[in-house]
C-alpha cells in the first residue's frame, strides 16, 4: 500500500483526475462506498454504495445499504457476481466514522480489485477545539485515529480518555495541512486495530499481535494513552 499525507480537498482532485485518466482507456468500472454526504466521484464512477441516497448522483446506479453489514453488501455482491469485481473502489473520509472499519475493508476486498482509502490523517484528529469544546481532540462522531509506520496501517481507537492527552505531548501538532491520510490498495488491505492494554503480570498479548513498532511504543508504559502517545509520536 502507499501511503501519502495530503490536504484533504487536494485529495479530491488528484482522485478524480486519476480515475478520469484510468476510464479514457475504457472498460474500468469504479464503486463510490460511502459516498452519500459528499459525492465527489459521481461524475468519474459507475456505482455508489450507502444508507442514505447521495445527493447529485441521481443518474448513477446506486445501491442503498449499511456497509458494517453483510445484508448491506448484498446487492453489491450480486452485482459483482453478475459483472465482475469492479476495478476500483473509492472509500473516502468513511470508515473513521465505523465501528468496523476491518469489516469494510474485507468488502472492499471482495467487490474490487484495487482502490483508495482517505481517513482523516492523527494531525487533523488531534486538533483541539474543532467541534467548540475546547479540550476536546478531532471530531466527536469519529471513533478511531489511523496511522502508520514502516508501510503499515495501525488503527487506535478513540477511547473515553483520548481528549485526556496532553496536547503539549504531542510532536507533530505543526503539521495541521496534512488533513487526509490516504492509500491505494491492491488486492489487500493490510490493518491492525491497536489494543488499549499495556505489559503488566496478567497482560497476553494475541499470538502475531506484537511487532517491532509495537514492542517499542509499549517501553516504560503504565496506561494505554502512554502507549497512544508513543504511537502518534513515533508513527509516520
Amino acid at each position: 500500500m502507499e501511503f501519502k499525507y495530503q490536504d484533504a480537498e487536494m485529495s479530491i482532485k488528484d482522485i478524480n483526475n486519476y480515475l478520469k485518466d484510468k476510464s479514457s482507456g475504457g472498460n474500468f468500472s469504479v464503486i463510490d462506498v460511502g459516498a452519500s454526504a459528499n459525492p465527489h466521484f459521481a461524475d468519474n464512477c459507475d456505482v455508489l454504495l450507502d444508507f442514505v441516497t447521495p445527493k447529485g448522483a441521481r443518474d448513477k446506479k446506486f445501491f442503498r445499504g449499511d456497509i458494517t453489514t453483510e445484508e448491506g453488501w448484498k446487492e453489491v455482491l450480486e452485482y459483482v457476481d453478475q459483472h465482475g469485481k469492479f476495478n476500483f473502489a473509492v472509500c473516502k473520509q468513511t470508515v473513521e466514522d465505523l465501528h468496523r472499519p476491518e469489516f469494510v475493508f474485507q468488502m472492499l476486498e471482495r467487490v474490487a480489485k484495487s482502490g483508495y482509502v482517505g481517513v482523516p490523517s492523527k494531525h487533523n484528529e488531534c486538533r483541539r477545539n474543532r467541534e467548540g469544546i475546547p479540550k476536546s481532540m478531532g471530531l466527536s462522531h469519529h471513533f478511531w485515529v489511523f496511522v502508520t509506520y514502516d508501510n503499515k496501517l495501525y488503527a487506535l481507537p478513540k477511547l473515553g480518555w483520548f481528549d485526556l492527552i496532553p496536547y503539549d505531548q504531542l510532536n507533530f501538532t505543526d503539521k495541521l495541512a496534512r488533513t487526509e491520510l490516504g492509500f491505494f490498495w491492491n488486492d489487500k488491505i493490510h490493518m491492525k486495530i491497536v489494543l488499549p492494554y499495556t505489559r503488566t503480570q496478567w497482560t497476553e498479548f494475541p499470538d502475531g499481535y506484537l511487532d517491532p513498532f509495537l514492542e517499542k511504543c509499549l517501553n516504560g508504559t503504565q496506561h494505554p494513552r502512554h502507549l497512544w502517545v508513543n504511537i502518534l509520536n513515533n508513527s509516520d
